[in-house]
């Protein structure tokens, strides 16, 4: 009978350590101590907030990779200047290029803008070549360019408007060199150029381009560029003619009669 006691006494002690109190952690897991709840939340806090730093540190990096903005280090009275013919958006001038090597009208109202190429420069072949073209036409926001030949002395078929690539032929306007003007000094001195006063001043582009400019004092256009060309030898850029709110829309828009081929 002792031996039987004995027996059943083990087996209440077994089934009671088995029914021990039970803890259900916030994560749904059980424990027989409620500190090792505490204990888990802290390991998953801390493993939370290596995450966050890494987190963090990866963002850094992507900073970092952005490009940052080209800081700008122009003289107030010059970037005075500059500011007043950045606000049109209407506007025609006359370009000369280094050396000579051509000559073309500008006109910009908008988005839109026509160059119209003086003398024969830009013109191919024979007069019933349709390679001979001495307007291209602009559309800015869309990125298209096409080139027509309206002179009937040049040309024979003055419809044909043939579709160029934009990147390539799209050289940019005067407010575009304005805009990538980086470092602009004022040397004190003022200068008469193509009949204007212009004061001069000493700049550097975006691209690393330096060399002088002449800005005319009433419109804050540039009238004029010096620097050292790629054989090394001094060479000059020419803006003149400039007429603000000068522009129609027929003036920049291509020809009703256009057509229009690739």
């Amino acid at each position: 009978m002792k031996k039987i006691l004995f027996v059943l006494s083990i087996m209440l002690i077994i089934m009671l350590s088995g029914c021990a109190t039970k803890y259900v952690c916030d994560d749904g897991s059980t424990v027989t101590d409620p500190t090792e709840c505490k204990a888990e939340a802290e390991e998953e806090e801390e493993d939370d907030k290596q995450e966050v730093v890494m987190m963090d540190e990866e963002e850094e990096e992507e900073k970092e990779e952005e490009v940052k903005p080209v800081l700008k280090n122009i003289d107030p009275n010059v970037q005075a200047l500059f500011d007043k013919v950045k606000a049109k958006n209407n506007f025609q001038y006359l370009y000369k290029a280094p050396k000579g090597e051509f000559s073309k009208k500008v006109y910009v109202r908008g988005k839109f803008i026509k160059e119209e190429y003086l003398g024969d420069q830009y013109v191919d072949g024979g007069k019933l070549s349709d390679n001979r073209y001495d307007t291209i036409f602009f559309d800015t926001d869309r990125k298209t360019a096409y080139r027509m030949c309206l002179d009937k002395e040049l040309c024979e078929n003055t419809t044909l408007a043939k579709k160029l690539s934009y990147n390539e032929y799209y050289m940019g306007t005067m407010i575009g060199l304005i805009d990538s003007i980086s470092v602009g000094k004022d040397t004190d001195r003022t200068e008469m150029v193509g009949g204007r006063k212009t004061i001069v001043i000493d700049y550097k582009l975006e691209d690393n381009q330096e060399g002088r400019m002449w800005i005319d004092q009433w419109y804050g256009t540039p009238m004029k560029l010096e620097y050292l060309g790629s054989d090394g030898k001094k060479t000059s850029e020419e803006f003149s003619e400039y007429e603000p709110d000068s522009v129609t829309e027929g003036m920049v828009k291509m020809p009703a009669v256009a057509v229009v081929t690739e």
